[in-house]
């Protein structure tokens, strides 16, 4: 039998003689459920936050674009069974490959203009999807159909400032091959992902639409976008999938040169931007940590102050420091168990209460967001509270040592 927790269950949480609980039991519990709390919305809004805008630089930019150059000879290319061989090869799969053309144009009305980037995705794909999930107004145009190629998408912003509504018909205008060639569009929707300038700048179009207005064939594209990949080696697979697609190139010099780059590359401003959340993170979890170390300390004195005749009469009856220490430690660590619980608790329902209702605005032109975005990693959670335990148990060793000072004899005269 452990009679040093058997002691700690029948002291509970009470000083001596009193019916209520010890006022420092209170603050440490109050304590340890702040600081566990704090640091599980801290964890959850940076996670959710990161994950929110590496989705939507991705969604624009993908995680691998591959280019072509080709001398004599113009930008565009086709995608035959031995450029997706090798792709397949790199990225495995699972990865999602599609082709896409970018162009830039003005789009014009009666009284207004803006240049615009107009981008046509294969139809089923990570960036078609992606500009589905974010239509604020109107429906997704299926492109398929042929009946759909002169059906666009611009952001809220473009159709506020050039005050435009779904199912209006304005004018674009392109320039190719020195000429230029107008056509007439309808807006079939508006798409908004508080993406600031990425909003403002580009529009969304059918690939047959923008292959008529380039006069290319079916099979061509002026990019291949790459994604569903692992991001942790990004990296690493953009320079094999490059060193695959130029190998000919190197070995033969003919052929096209092809060049990939990664979302890590042309995104950097904001990943950069988002590893300085990291530092933050470290900073308000060290001192939520420093809070309940210190809740926890103090308890520990209280509740040992409290008690001082019991450890009197404990050593007087030939237990040994360490057997009341660790009665001491057992009841701290019964206090921090019950702070985790309700911090626990208390974090959930705020989280919920967030992801659900969005209490919590944002500015969307500063954070990119409309609102503070959560997202629960179970694995940071699950660490969260197996290290507070850890640590609270580190930290209440030193402090324990103070019954050490205390003798049978001194008890007897103490008030």
């Amino acid at each position: 039998m452990n009679l040093p927790l058997f002691i700690m269950r029948r002291l509970g949480f009470r000083a001596d003689g009193r019916e209520r609980r010890s006022p420092g039991v209170v603050i440490a519990v109050a304590g340890v459920a702040i600081a566990v709390s704090v640091m599980m919305i801290t964890l959850s809004v940076v996670f959710g936050f990161k994950n929110q805008i590496r989705d939507k630089v991705t969604g624009f930019d993908s995680q691998i674009t591959v280019t072509t150059i080709d001398e004599g000879s113009d930008s565009f290319f086709s995608v035959d069974n031995d450029f997706v061989a090798s792709v397949r090869h790199v990225a495995g799969d699972r990865a999602d490959i599609s082709g896409s053309i970018v162009a830039t144009g003005i789009l014009k009305t009666d009284n207004d203009f803006a240049g615009l980037t107009f981008k046509s995705d294969t139809p089923g794909s990570f960036p078609a999807k992606f500009v589905a999930s974010n239509i604020v107004e109107g429906v997704m145009p299926d492109y398929d159909a042929g009946s759909t190629d002169n059906e666009i998408i611009i952001s809220r912003a473009t159709s506020r400032m050039l005050r435009l509504s779904v199912g209006d018909r304005p004018m674009v205008y392109f320039v190719s091959d020195g000429n230029v060639k107008a056509r007439r569009v309808t807006v079939a929707a508006n798409y908004d992902t508080s993406f600031g300038e990425r909003d403002r700048l580009i529009a969304f179009c059918s690939p047959s639409f923008l292959r008529g207005v380039g006069s290319l064939g079916d099979d061509m594209v002026g990019r291949v976008e790459i994604n569903n990949l692992d991001f942790e080696s990004l990296d690493e697979q953009t320079r094999h999938l490059r060193d695959e697609l130029n190998r000919s190139y190197f070995t033969t010099g003919t052929g096209r040169y092809y060049i990939c780059e990664n979302v890590l590359t042309t995104g950097a401003v904001y990943f950069s931007w988002l590893e300085l959340l990291d530092t933050n993170v470290v900073v308000i979890i060290l001192l939520m940590s420093l809070v309940a170390a210190f809740t926890i300390v103090s308890c520990l004195f209280i509740l040992i102050l409290e008690r001082v005749r019991m450890i009197g009469i404990l050593k007087a009856l030939g237990a040994t420091d360490r057997f009341v220490a660790r009665i001491f430690i057992y009841l701290a660590m019964r206090i921090v168990l019950l702070g985790m619980l309700i911090g626990n608790a208390a974090g959930f329902m705020l989280l919920w209460l967030q992801y659900r209702f969005h209490l919590v605005p944002l500015d969307p032109e500063a954070y990119y967001l409309a609102y503070v975005p959560v997202e629960v990693n179970v694995t940071d959670i699950v660490l969260l509270n197996l290290a507070v335990p850890l640590v609270a148990c580190l930290v209440l060793i030193v402090p324990s040592m103070i019954i050490t000072k205390i003798s049978p004899s001194s008890t007897m005269r103490y008030e």
